[in-house]
C-alpha cells in the first residue's frame, strides 16, 4: 500500500543538527499549508536516518503504508530529500512565495510504496 502523509504523520530524526532543523521546520510548514486536519488520519511517521554510505549530498526514500524512510548521506541529502517530497507529493514548487503559489489544503498526500532514489549531485554543493 501507498504511504498516506498527512498532517498527524509523525517527523523524527536519527540526528538534529541546525540545518536538518530548519530543513524539518520548512516541511511542517509545506504540510500546514496544503493538508488539511480533516478527514482520514493514518497511524504514520516519517524516519530521516543519516546514511553515510551514500553518495555526498544524497538521499533515498523507501516507502511502505506506515514509513516513509528518508536516507541521507548528509545534512544536505536530508534537505533535498524533503524539499523533494514537499515539490512531488504536496505541490509546494520551489520558490512558491515568489510565485504567489495559492494552495487547496486536501486530507492527505499519496507516496507510492517502493524505494525512490534522489537524482545524483552534478557539482558539489549544489
Amino acid at each position: 500500500m501507498d504511504f498516506m502523509l498527512s498532517r498527524a504523520t509523525r517527523v523524527t530524526a536519527q540526528w538534529a543538527s541546525a540545518p536538518v532543523q530548519h530543513a524539518v521546520a520548512r516541511f511542517w510548514r509545506d504540510m500546514e499549508m496544503t493538508l488539511s486536519t480533516t478527514g482520514f488520519v493514518p497511524d504514520n511517521r516519517l524516519m530521516i536516518c543519516l546514511a553515510p554510505a551514500l553518495p555526498p549530498e544524497s538521499y533515498t526514500l523507501d516507502v511502505t503504508e506506515n514509513q516513509l524512510t528518508l536516507c541521507a548521506a548528509d545534512d544536505l541529502g536530508a534537505v533535498y530529500g524533503l524539499l523533494d517530497i514537499s515539490r512531488h507529493y504536496l505541490g509546494v514548487a520551489p520558490f512558491w512565495f515568489w510565485n504567489q503559489q495559492q494552495f487547496e489544503p486536501k486530507p492527505f498526500a499519496t507516496v507510492p510504496e517502493g524505494r525512490i532514489t534522489g537524482p545524483a549531485a552534478a557539482v558539489g554543493l549544489r
